[in-house]
């Protein structure tokens, strides 16, 4: 797929792309694209570890800046203390962000539920907000922590024109999530996520999967933007492209 698309400025896989490291040797000596800007993910990357690390191909070179997922749900980020979400949002402004000479921009990588750094506020429309907003939390003991993070989290989301959020699985709630796809595309932002569809065990995708649930969204200033089926392998995938204006 990725030879056979070169004329993509921007390709996303979503989680689980490969399985192993063998895998990722025989990916490298096969690419010939050198075009496109790729992201994926390897599942196993040895000794014992299973910890979702992704990649990127540029110029025909996969690059590795150690980008391992740093947590998976709200419920694991809720038991995280301040000095890990520190970790996390220094990496992510440093080692998650690329800079792309052909768009002028630059693209930042979110690995699946780590979009979790948002909270809705349910009382207000789903309303998101970095979830550890010291406004939110006035009286908190961690008052002085979470402006500091909320500072970071703003110089990170002010440098960022398109982020990318491939996820393994399809989400939950959608409400909330379309709330989160127009606060990072927000101000002419860009934001693309696609995840695998959610398959038991011998089931194949239906066929009208994209119509039952979208497992590819694409959301420029705050609109979701419509993309179109360029090809569809029945039970192993579907690729989408969107054309944006940027």
């Amino acid at each position: 797929m990725i030879n056979e698309n070169s004329d993509l400025d921007l390709l996303i896989f979503p989680g689980h792309t490969i399985f192993d490291l063998d895998e990722l040797q025989t990916l490298k000596a096969a690419i010939k694209n050198k075009r496109t800007l790729i992201f994926f993910e390897v599942w196993d990357i040895g000794q014992g570890k299973t910890n979702h690390k992704a990649f990127v191909i540029k110029n025909g070179k996969v690059i590795d800046r150690e980008m391992f997922q740093y947590f998976i749900d709200s419920k694991e980020l809720n038991k995280k203390n301040k000095d890990d979400i520190n970790k996390f949002l220094h990496h992510l402004k440093g080692n998650r962000g690329f800079f792309d000479e052909k768009f002028s921009m630059t693209l930042r990588l979110l690995i699946c539920g780590e979009q979790n750094i948002l909270k809705n506020e349910q009382k207000n429309k789903n309303k998101p907000f970095f979830r550890f907003d010291p406004v939110k939390w006035e009286n908190n003991k961690d008052y002085v922590v979470n402006l500091n993070l909320h500072s970071l989290f703003k110089k990170i989301h002010d440098e960022t024109n398109i982020y990318i959020n491939p996820t393994h699985t399809i989400m939950g709630n959608q409400g909330k999530l379309e709330q989160r796809r127009r606060f990072f595309s927000g101000n002419r932002r860009v934001y693309c996520t696609t995840a695998n569809y959610d398959m038991k065990e011998k089931e194949i995708m239906p066929r009208n999967a994209l119509e039952r649930k979208s497992i590819q969204y694409c959301v420029q200033n705050g609109k979701a933007v419509t993309g179109e089926v360029r090809k569809i392998r029945e039970g192993l995938y579907i690729l989408k492209t969107f054309n944006l204006k940027l």
